[in-house]
């Protein structure tokens, strides 16, 4: 029989609100006739096939359920005394007696393994007086189905739940109905995949027992959830909640791969007491090593704190005075707009305010520590009025912190004051930078703080736009090397300071080019003169008389020129081209036709001025052509000569910028050239002639280039490319009257105009290369020839022209006659 001494011995005269009035209020149900009891530390088993009875079990005594036996419900009372079950069911179904399958008080311990508890009430409820000790629930493999709560835990006990299955079907208001756990100052450990679930919430933690008057806290409530799930149907998967007039301070731990599900869409909720008492909830949440998907839910007079550490992850919101920490490889996911207490982003933590189909925003309605974490922003790169999430500080900001920034279908544009990403209403001493990139369209994008108008409004700025030293805003920038300051000098005698030149109005912030496009146009120009070709690069005329041939030659050319006084381009292009003569005719003038192969491939590096930002560019081009020649003289170098070539080409492209991904494209060329000259001889003798040679040709290429889309969004399309382009030049050569071999120096200069420049154009914005429409070319070399079927050439050129445009070449070619 249940002892009803408890009542006088435990509860007299005491003012305990809810801890005793549960524990009295189960007591002092209609005492229920125990078909078995076991006491005086007796021990008795019941084995399958026994009647189907209710058991106390008290004063020290043990009972044992064998595998395959059944009970209705069972009572332990006592520290020594004990339940356990293997393979055993407990089923509660009437309305007398405990209310619960098994019932624990004043210490007892119950160990159910692989057994399985039905209860129209509470599957297993421990009852919380004052100054008795807890009891001890260990419910391995087994299952738990109740209607209330599947286990109601109070009074500082301390439950196991291992690999078991734990569910509250109840739906109505009562309290606890349809809770998985009600753990009323209790510590529980939930582990090895268990699951714990109700049709409102799956946990719920209510209070701490106090002493009478409110005196110093006796027990806490706690809950582990390690790699096991815990789901409210309807609710929260998690509510902590004081009663009336009671302190609650609850710990969750969710580790290990824990799961929370809510069918609210909280997985967490943390709530006041009702009513209008002293009660007052404080939350201490840990999420350790586990991914979980809901909100987070603090009501304003509540305290919270929340933890993310060890590569977890919240995907959703938190609403309400979380002081919350993100450290070690942990982040947080918004999924919408949140509001927070103090925020600290510690080293290896990250804060991602969207997935970019919204723009979010985070209120820290505390202060802000960073150590050394990450905002991940989404951000349209456009203008100022670019939508963006954003995080606003309503206190102070301490620390360092680093910003990325995914561009969501922006196309880029000059900013004024820039895209504000963040706000600090108090002192801003934290200091941030961005180690990725921010680039759409043709522009850069940095982080500055402080606005134009006000450089000391605290906030940060994404701006398109250059108004100061990039390495005082991020000194990682490739620019901003250090260098040795060297060995200090005598600084000598003062100088008498002169009076202060006005500086005059600020200067227009310019916007701020990425080196990207650079690489992209010097692809287009390498593309479209890579096989490009003078008839004197096919070698010397004068010397194919001995009959059709075949020929190679390799050449390089180095470029350097600079995009719109921003970017520097250096383009390295290698080619050998290879051809034989086909068909030849005449005696006195004769003319060929031949084919001709090409490969070639081209190098760039484009550099930012600015940032230090480079880009590599790369094109691998293949070609084949025919080529025709007519000489008025077959023997000589005097007379009209005309040449001309057609030529198709296609070509691999590739650029990749600094922490950008590599981006590849296709690009085609047809070219034809039309290319003719007239030797004059003069200062002949006996020991040799000298010839001047005017010349002149005109080369059209129509380049067509693949439209792409960039990673990041921009949308790069050709605008033009090749066109028209002439030569006019003359050329001074001459060589011995010898027999055998013969060598034949020249100096040649060129005007080459270009009719139109490179352009492409990005996210719809055209950049033009401005390559000169002027060049001009010096070139010098010689050409051999080796007995009557060798014949060799070699020359070095440069080039200059505006915008500080260089481009330097050298060739070497060989021909062997048939």
């Amino acid at each position: 029989m249940l002892n009803h001494q408890i009542e006088s011995r435990q509860c007299l005269g005491m003012q305990v609100p809810l801890a005793c009035a549960i524990g009295l209020s189960l007591l002092s149900l209609a005492a229920p006739a125990f078909a078995g009891t076991v006491s005086n530390g007796a021990n008795v088993s019941v084995s399958p096939g026994d009647p189907v009875e209710n058991w106390s079990v008290i004063t020290g005594g043990r009972l044992t359920l064998l595998p395959g036996s059944e009970t209705s419900q069972i009572s332990v009372v006592g520290s020594a005394s004990a339940v356990s079950s293997n393979g055993a069911l407990i089923r509660r179904t009437s309305g007398t007696g405990t209310n619960a399958g098994v019932q624990l008080s004043e210490g007892a311990t119950a160990e159910l393994r692989s057994s399985r508890i039905e209860s129209t009430n509470n599957g297993v409820y421990t009852v919380g007086l004052p100054n008795v000790p807890g009891s001890t629930l260990r419910l391995i493999d087994s299952e738990v189905s109740a209607v209330r709560s599947g286990i109601q835990a109070n009074g500082g006990a301390d439950v196991l739940i291992d690999g078991s299955r734990v569910f509250a079907s109840g739906s109505s208001g009562a309290s606890f109905f349809g809770v998985g756990l009600a753990s009323v100052s209790a510590d529980t450990v939930i582990t090895n995949g268990s699951y714990v679930g109700g049709q409102v919430n799956g946990i719920w933690l209510m209070l701490d027992a106090t002493a009478p008057g409110g005196g110093a806290i006796l027990a806490k409530s706690s809950v582990t959830v390690d790699g096991s799930t815990v789901e409210g149907l309807t609710g929260p998967a998690i509510l902590i909640r004081a009663a009336a007039g009671q302190r609650l301070d609850g710990k969750v731990m969710l580790v290990n791969g824990a799961t929370l599900r809510g069918g609210n869409g909280n997985i967490i909720e943390v709530r006041e007491s009702p009513g209008t008492g002293s009660g007052h909830t404080v939350a201490d949440i840990t999420i350790d090593d586990s991914r979980l998907t809901g909100n987070i839910f603090i009501e304003n007079a509540s305290e919270a704190s929340l933890r993310l550490t060890n590569n977890a992850i919240l995907n959703g919101i938190i609403t309400g005075p979380a002081d919350t920490t993100v450290v070690n490889g942990a982040s947080w996911n918004l999924t919408g707009d949140s509001s927070i207490g103090d925020l600290t982003l510690g080293s290896g933590g990250t804060v991602k305010l969207g997935d970019g189909t919204a723009f979010n925003t985070l209120n820290v309605n505390g202060d802000f520590v960073g150590q050394g974490g990450t905002f991940v922003f989404n951000t349209v790169f456009g203008d100022d009025s670019s939508p963006s999430d954003k995080v606003v500080i309503a206190g102070n900001s301490s620390g360092t912190g680093n910003i990325v920034v995914n561009n969501i279908n922006g196309t880029g544009a000059q900013t004024g004051e820039g895209i504000q990403l963040i706000s600090v209403a108090g002192s801003s001493d934290a200091s941030f930078v961005m180690p990725g990139r921010a680039t759409a369209g043709i522009y850069e994008y940095l982080l500055y703080k402080g606005g134009v108008a006000n450089p000391n409004d605290g906030a940060w700025y994404l701006r398109s736009t250059y108004t100061g030293d990039p390495c005082d805003l991020n000194p990682s920038l490739p620019i901003c090397a250090p260098t040795d300051p060297g060995t200090p000098t005598d600084p000598g005698t003062p100088v008498t300071p002169v009076d202060p030149i006005d500086p005059g109005g600020p200067t227009a912030p310019i916007p701020l080019l990425r080196p990207e496009p650079g690489a992209y146009l010097a692809n287009q120009a390498a593309a479209v003169h890579m096989f490009q070709q003078r008839r004197h690069d096919r070698g010397e005329p004068a010397f194919e008389h001995d009959g059709a041939g075949a020929w190679a030659r390799v050449g390089r050319d180095q470029m350097h020129t600079t995009i719109a006084g921003q970017v520097d381009t250096r383009t390295h292009t290698n080619v050998l081209q290879i051809g034989s003569d086909l068909y030849r005719w005449g005696q006195g003038g004769r003319g060929q036709i031949g084919l001709m192969l090409a490969t070639g491939e081209a190098e760039t590096q484009a550099t930012s001025r600015i940032t230090g930002y480079g880009t590599r560019g790369k094109v691998k081009g293949d070609a084949v052509g025919l080529y025709g020649t007519w000489v008025q003289s077959a023997e000589d170098s005097s007379g009209l000569y005309v040449d001309g070539w057609l030529q198709y080409g296609r070509y691999d492209n590739r650029v990749q910028g600094n922490n950008l991904p590599r981006e590849t494209y296709d690009a085609t060329t047809r070219a034809a050239s039309v290319e003719a000259g007239y030797g004059w001889a003069f200062a002949n003798s006996d020991r040799g002639i000298w010839y001047l040679q005017p010349q002149a040709q005109v080369t059209y290429t129509d380049y067509k280039g693949d439209t792409l889309q960039e990673v990041n969004g921009t949308v790069v399309e050709d605008d033009r490319a090749g066109g028209f382009e002439s030569r006019v030049g003359v050329r001074l050569f001459g060589h011995d009257n010898a027999s055998g071999n013969r060598v034949q120096p020249f100096l040649a200069v060129n005007w080459l105009y270009t009719e139109r420049g490179d352009a492409m154009r990005f996210d719809g914005e055209r950049l033009d290369a401005r390559l000169p429409t002027n060049r001009y070319e010096a070139q010098a070399g010689a050409q051999l020839r080796l007995g009557q079927r060798w014949s060799a050439w070699g020359d070095l050129r440069v080039q200059r022209g505006d915008s500080g445009y260089k481009d330097a070449g050298a060739q070497l070619g060989l021909r062997r006659a048939w």
